[in-house]
């Protein structure tokens, strides 16, 4: 499912306009992103957490030549499912 997608189901679900809910959707994902930027993390209960996990510089090996290299250090956004979420998932397998 695209974002184009999901506007249309949740104008369906909620009966309120797709321009309404692309309004709304883009203004939570751009406060997502601005809070784990901030390294302050975003709990949804029942659905999950996002937080920015840190990466050191770190020795490596490229696969084709063999040669030890370093791999730079970066932030990586992680996602953890809630409870809720990973039941709702698993329920029926």
């Amino acid at each position: 499912m695209n974002s184009t997608q999901l506007i249309a189901h949740v104008s369906n679900d909620t009966g309120v306009a797709k321009k309404h809910v692309k309004v709304v959707l883009n203004s939570l994902l751009a406060n997502i992103q601005s809070s784990v930027d901030s390294d302050d993390n975003v709990r949804l209960i029942g659905f999950g957490t996002f937080s920015l996990n840190r990466k050191k510089e770190r020795p490596g090996r490229n696969p084709s030549t063999g040669k030890t290299i370093i791999i730079p250090a970066k932030n990586a956004v992680k996602f953890k499912a809630g409870s809720e979420f990973n039941a709702a998932i698993n329920q029926g397998t």
